[in-house]
């Protein structure tokens, strides 16, 4: 089973050198996640991490919060700029300069946050994810 785990994890490591749709990363992400079902929630803590928190649920259940996020700044383009030389009459010229404006540089944070419910004995039984960086 570690071998298994082992690949699924390279395999999500990969997704960026491929080029796979953000679609099919996403539909990766989720049979990985599935994978994980039944597992002990030992096993995934030890691959994955620990838990940002937990919570005791009303069911008996435990559910644990694994938080990721990061925060990166957009990259900046600059227009061209144009320069327009005006001659003007009886000598001399006007110049008008246009563009050169500024875009992006701004701060974007990406972030997952993954839910996985145990049951009392530590097996995971559900997992959801939330957040625009989830796969």
């Amino acid at each position: 089973m570690i071998k298994k785990i082992i690949i699924a994890v390279l395999g999500l490591s990969l997704i960026g050198c491929m080029g796979p749709s953000l679609e099919e990363r996403r539909k990766q992400f989720g049979e990985v996640m599935d994978y994980w079902i039944g597992a002990d929630i030992n096993r995934y803590i030890h691959s994955m991490g620990y838990p940002s928190d937990t919570r005791d649920l009303p069911n008996g259940n435990k559910l644990y919060i694994f938080q990721q996020a990061s925060t990166r700044r957009t990259p900046v383009y600059i227009s061209p700029t144009t320069t327009t030389i005006t001659p003007l009459y009886g000598g001399g010229a006007t110049a008008t300069t246009t563009g050169g404006h500024i875009y992006g540089g701004n701060m974007v944070t990406d972030s997952c946050t993954k839910y996985i419910e145990t049951d009392p004995s530590g097996k995971i039984v559900y997992w959801r994810a939330e957040g625009n960086n989830c796969y």
